[in-house]
């Protein structure tokens, strides 16, 4: 009788780490985002959350040099200097080891014109980087925003930063928006199964 109702406790926590999996999984948790709406439209600009570290970006959007409207405001990654500008978020995030992440980001060809091709004709490129993770994103320079995802799963944790490289030296880059980092944590569910089941197995060796 005892055993039939050990076991019975045990399906009952299979059960509701699987439904607590299950929820996890389909809501990651947002670690980071910017969709650059609070910075001031201004060309060769600072940003709030991100320092330029080579060449150059503008704050274009909401009627200002506004290529894609209805946008709000976003970034053209070939600000109005002589090269295409790099960005690093200010802060550095801790990337567990055993969690999965993704970094995903909306990114426009420059709608302006093929212009000098960064790659075969008339794409536009950008090359996201987190830690050695690496996306190469191309967009055709009439393509309007689409949305661009990173996933990986650390092996061993570490600290970086978020990193956007845009290529080109014609004042036309390809635009970036709408940067989120989320993460899917392992559930506290998971380890609740687990000790259970480990206490639950203590009780039967005494009963023993």
């Amino acid at each position: 009788m005892n055993t039939r109702r050990e076991m019975n406790t045990v399906k009952a926590l299979l059960t509701g780490a699987a439904l607590a999996v299950s929820s996890t999984a389909a809501s990651a948790a947002i670690v980071f985002q910017d969709n650059f709406d609070t910075e001031a439209l201004e060309l060769n600009a600072s940003l709030d959350n991100w320092d330029v570290t080579a060449g150059a970006v503008d704050v274009i959007g909401d009627g200002f040099f506004d290529f894609l409207p209805g946008n709000g405001r976003y970034l053209d990654m070939d600000g109005t200097s002589s090269a295409a500008g790099t960005i690093f978020t200010k802060t550095a995030f801790s990337f567990l080891a055993g969690i999965t992440y993704t970094l995903s980001f909306d990114l426009a060809g420059n709608n302006r014109g093929a212009g000098v091709a960064d790659i075969a004709p008339g794409f536009d490129k950008i090359v996201a980087t987190i830690n050695g993770n690496i996306l190469t994103a191309n967009a055709w320079w009439q393509q309007p925003f689409a949305t661009y995802t990173l996933t990986f799963t650390p092996g061993a944790s570490f600290s970086s930063k978020i990193s956007f490289q845009g290529f080109g030296a014609d004042f036309q880059g390809p635009l970036l928006d709408n940067v989120v980092l989320s993460a899917v944590p392992v559930p506290a569910a998971v380890w609740l199964l687990g000790s259970a089941l480990l206490g639950l197995v203590g009780v039967s060796r005494r009963r023993a």
